[in-house]
């Protein structure tokens, strides 16, 4: 009898176990998001970037597309560059107070991978000067931290200077400064599909001398003070539906 009882329990026990392993692995499956998941907060993103005023005073500003071999290689879900240009009267006389101001928001991190100054400035012809400087700006109060980027190219016989203030967004950790970030969320199961933004504030020309840096500093804090606000929703991890 107690073995007769030994073997009716095991019968009954190996089934209940695979049922309740079973239940385990579905409740655990259900905690998992997928990239469908993830759209109401990329529509949101979307109207965040799409918001950046053209008029920032004194800056004016006009719209500039995005090259189709770019597109291809970015897939944004929201891109905006914008072509600002200085109307201070100190500053009609001056062809170089004029700056470019991009925002790119993917919907996955690795497609960020390949935009970024480091990368694609060197593709388009352009080499490195000197080292790259983390830096710490002040907005409105508020703390930028991002990085400087300095790049050179030679065109028939002149040299094209170019400076690149950038930092990247992600949501939950918001401002992050470099891409290590970005490359840490692309290999996170769920932090992949939040994607990331990123900005770009680009100064060429004469603005783009070392000896200029304190105006390319207000320029800026001038353009991305507006910008706070996007950042605060690209910063929002809520992924709730509408």
């Amino acid at each position: 009898m107690p073995e007769s009882s030994s073997n009716i329990r095991s019968l009954l026990f190996g089934p209940a176990l695979c049922t309740l392993l079973l239940l385990a692995m579905a409740f655990e499956n259900r905690g998992y998001r997928g990239e469908a998941d993830f759209e109401p907060f990329h529509v949101r993103a979307a109207r965040a970037v799409n918001s950046i005023p053209l008029v920032i005073a004194p800056w004016m500003g006009q719209e500039e597309e995005l090259r189709e071999e770019e597109r291809k290689l970015l897939k944004p879900n929201a891109y905006r560059c914008i072509a600002f240009a200085d109307t201070r009267a100190t500053a009609l006389t001056d062809a170089s107070r004029k700056v470019l101001l991009m925002v790119a928001q993917c919907k996955q991190a690795r497609d960020m991978d390949g935009h970024y100054p480091p990368k694609c400035y060197p593709s388009r012809g352009y080499m490195k000067v000197g080292d790259e400087k983390r830096r710490k700006w002040t907005v409105a109060g508020k703390t930028v931290e991002g990085m400087e980027y300095r790049f050179e190219r030679k065109e028939q016989g002149r040299v094209i200077r170019t400076t690149i203030y950038n930092f990247m967004v992600l949501p939950q950790q918001g401002i992050c400064p470099d891409m290590k970030a970005v490359t840490a969320a692309a290999e996170d199961y769920e932090q992949q599909y939040y994607g990331a933004t990123q900005f770009q504030v680009v100064f060429g020309g004469p603005l783009a001398e070392g000896s200029r840096r304190d105006e390319r500093d207000q320029a800026f804090a001038e353009l991305i003070a507006p910008c706070l606000g996007v950042i605060r929703t690209l910063s929002d991890g809520a992924i709730q539906h509408e």
